[in-house]
């Protein structure tokens, strides 16, 4: 008999719906509901130690078990792929639940999994575990990777100088010889709201370089600055709330 296996494939006929937790390397599974037993099954991981080796392990989460509410239990590992977990605190119930609920990453681990805990829960099924993907965050205060430069961004001293070297938003330049004149940048932000279309500025402006309406740029036809240089001037109002952000070059420098 030919092989079939086209059949299951993404655009097969005949797919299989599957779970993440299906995938035997990545698995965290219930292996005791009753004890509230769940299995970690091995892996290798990214963690700020660089790859880390994590042994099939078990944990018991039957201390964990509540009586009233519901809260969930964090399965973490830390740089020596030893697994912990990490309680958090109880709230009303599953379905009021929101993602400040999920315990915060404990310092130099990583989060596996969360785990479903609530009141009337008389054993543990897979459905109570959600598995954190991608596997592969770290958390805390440990070195992070910037490209090939590992460790705190402000002791790569060379990049650190280039990047304080860098001009602030509102700065200004000599002419240097252009014959273009000096001229000094500024930046405003405003909170616009529906139906605003006029935008007060805190100084004489000579041009506007640029207008982003909730950091999106507009087409400069839509939008001019005012004949004493103090307004820009919307040529549709606003529809609602927007954050409103203009760059230009301010006069008299």
């Amino acid at each position: 008999m030919a092989g079939h296996w086209h059949q299951h494939t993404v655009d097969g006929w005949d797919r299989v719906p599957t779970d993440l937790k299906q995938i035997v390397q990545f698995a965290i599974q219930v292996t005791d509901g009753e004890n509230f037993i769940v299995g970690v099954n091995g892996r290798v991981i990214q963690t700020s130690a660089g790859h880390v080796k994590v042994a099939t392990q078990f944990l018991d989460l039957s201390s964990y078990v509540i009586t009233e509410g519901a809260k969930y239990v964090a399965i973490e590992v830390d740089e020596d792929g030893l697994l912990s977990l990490n309680d958090g605190a109880v709230f009303g119930s599953l379905d009021s639940a929101t993602n400040a609920d999920f315990p915060a990453t404990t310092t130099d681990k990583t989060i596996l999994a969360f785990v479903a805990i609530y009141e009337s829960q008389d054993e543990l099924k897979d459905a109570d575990i959600i598995l954190v993907t991608p596997l592969a965050g770290v958390s805390g205060s440990g070195s992070v990777a910037w490209g090939d430069i590992t460790g705190t961004l402000s002791d790569q001293t060379d990049l650190q100088a280039a990047l304080d070297a860098k001009a602030d938003i509102d700065h200004t330049h000599a002419d240097g010889g252009t014959g273009t004149g000096a001229h000094l940048h500024g930046l405003v932000r405003w909170n616009g709201e529906g139906g605003q279309d006029t935008f007060e500025l805190p100084d004489v402006w000579e041009y506007v370089d640029s207008l982003m309406l909730n950091g999106l740029e507009e087409d400069p036809t839509v939008y001019s600055l005012s004949g004493d240089g103090t307004q820009i001037i919307l040529d549709t109002a606003l529809l609602g709330d927007t954050l409103v952000m203009a760059h230009g070059v301010i006069a008299g420098v």
